[in-house]
């Protein structure tokens, strides 16, 4: 036992020394050094000694000494937390906690010990010990944030004790103890270990109880119509929550409101409740218009909506009305950048979000914006073989990317118009070229719609089997056939790249088996 006790010692005393015995140079003249610096590298050389001797009392009396000297006033915190770890791991605790409470004049040494042992009583199995050692310190003069921690601390026990009989009075103890902002933050704690595990009957004891407080107003009433709505939501008491929305709409204050409306309609998504989320979102953007954030929180949630079902065509058409509506060109840029790139691989969607993202570019007030949806539209129309719009877009110039990627660019769409057109030898000579820039890549190119990554060998594989095809269709065999095993190759490659996931494999394998036999 006594081995165990010193080996935690040295660690503790290792601690120590590394955090301030050596954050100067060993090879500076010590007569340079900082007199605190010297006397504590002492010290810790003694205790290590003492250490070595298994004297832990030596150690303990030579640590407590240690506190009386001014020249390591800027260590005395850490000498108080390692002499009160020093006699609690030696069986002492009554000595450290006689320290600890004559340090009760210095806010210093308080925060230290108050520290030690906290962390000794919450591993502590001796739950009435821990609880007869909270109530004295709910009575001491302790910083504030410190009482917090003990009642909350209390609490945890409480429950784990008796349940939420035993916590039915802290609630108006807490209110009672403490100003509404702290209270709130320990009753919120209390009452969501009820509600996350779905001990709802329990959850609505103790709210209950924080009603009989008989706020109108302010944290507590907050955290009231908060539960309220948690609680129905749970209980899938729509017109409850509904009124319980209303009620926060009108209460609480636009910061807290928005995260707590992003809370509730993001639970309503999660249970598949789509027509009631769709309700609440609506009603909260009716009600929320003088509160900034909380409508855009209702307006990104009721967008999601749409793609929750799968409805690009809805979704679309919600973007419209908030565009029609005249909302801030700044959150019409966040929603039409987030669905952008969804919308335009469906159908009549992509023409319609192309069109409100041209529309959108010149009300935007940031630079950047503006090229990032410039950016996305040069997306949209290739995907959408709209090569013309390409083209005069990347002539206009993209800004932010470089003189060759523009090249490489022109190239590639000029290859697309080419092969549409049924220039095809002008197409092929595109292709190469733009396969010699592939070549070049050092990293994968991430498709924004899909998200998939296509690397170099992907790349180029793809594009030699675009070659094959169009010697194929102009009956030229032989060219056909060496573009096609040139493009096997790049495939066979590619299959081997660490970079690739099962995505990227189904694509490489698709192309594979499009490949002729022969």
């Amino acid at each position: 036992m006594k081995r165990k006790i010193t080996r935690n010692l040295w660690a503790i005393l290792l601690i120590m020394v590394l955090a301030f015995g050596c954050n100067r140079s060993q090879r500076q003249e010590e007569s340079a050094e900082d007199k605190s610096e010297v006397k504590f590298r002492d010290l810790m050389a003694k205790v290590d000694q003492f250490m070595l001797q298994t004297n832990i009392n030596a150690a303990i009396e030579l640590l407590n000494a240690s506190l009386n000297d001014p020249d390591l006033s800027a260590q005395h915190g850490w000498l108080f937390t390692m002499l009160l770890d020093m006699q609690i791991r030696n069986g002492d605790v009554q000595s450290a906690e006689k320290l600890y409470y004559d340090s009760l004049e210095n806010p210093e040494l308080v925060r230290a010990g108050f520290e030690v042992f906290y962390n000794y009583y919450v591993s502590s199995t001796n739950k009435e010990e821990t609880l007869a050692w909270i109530e004295k310190q709910l009575v001491l003069k302790i910083p504030a944030e410190l009482h917090e921690r003990v009642f909350a601390l209390k609490v945890g026990i409480i429950r784990e004790i008796k349940g939420v009989e035993g916590l039915i009075p802290l609630v108006s103890d807490c209110a009672a103890r403490f100003n509404d902002a702290v209270s709130a933050r320990i009753l919120s704690d209390m009452i969501n270990s009820f509600i996350a595990p779905g001990k709802i009957e329990e959850a609505q004891t103790l709210l209950t109880e924080l009603r009989k407080q008989g706020k109108k107003d302010g944290p507590l009433f907050y955290l009231d119509v908060k539960f309220s709505a948690r609680i129905n939501l749970k209980k899938d008491a729509w017109n409850d929550v509904r009124q319980n929305m209303k009620q926060a709409i009108a209460s609480i204050p636009d910061g807290e409101l928005a995260g707590f409306v992003n809370e509730i309609l993001t639970a309503a998504r999660w249970k598949k409740a789509l027509d009631e989320a769709d309700k609440l979102a609506g009603d909260i953007m009716e009600g929320t218009k003088q509160k900034k954030e909380t409508y855009k929180q209702a307006v990104y949630q009721w967008v999601e909506i749409s793609k929750d079902r799968n409805d690009p065509e809805e979704l679309t058409r919600r973007i419209e009305s908030l565009m029609s509506a005249g909302n801030e060109s700044s959150l019409m840029f966040f929603v039409v950048d987030r669905h952008f790139y969804w919308l335009i691989q469906n159908g009549d969607s992509a023409k319609k979000i192309i069109e409100i993202a041209e529309k959108l570019a010149p009300m935007l007030a940031e630079e950047r914006d503006r090229t990032a949806l410039k950016s996305m539209i040069l997306d949209a129309s290739f995907m959408s073989e709209d090569y013309e719009k390409s083209l005069k877009l990347m002539e206009e110039g993209i800004p932010e990317r470089s003189k060759e990627w523009h090249e490489m660019a022109i190239n590639k769409v000029k290859a697309h118009i080419a092969l549409r057109d049924g220039r095809d030898e002008e197409a092929v000579e595109r292709f190469r070229s733009f396969m010699k820039s592939v070549e070049k890549w050092e990293r994968p190119e991430q498709d924004p719609a899909t998200g998939m990554l296509h690397t170099k060998e992907m790349t180029l594989g793809h594009n030699a089997k675009r070659i094959g095809d169009i010697w194929k269709a102009k009956k030229e065999e032989q060219k056909a056939k060496e573009a096609y095993e040139e493009a096997k190759r790049y495939f066979e490659i590619a299959l081997k790249d660490p970079q690739i996931g099962k995505m990227e494999r189904e694509y490489i394998e698709k192309e594979m088996k499009q490949l002729p036999n022969k």
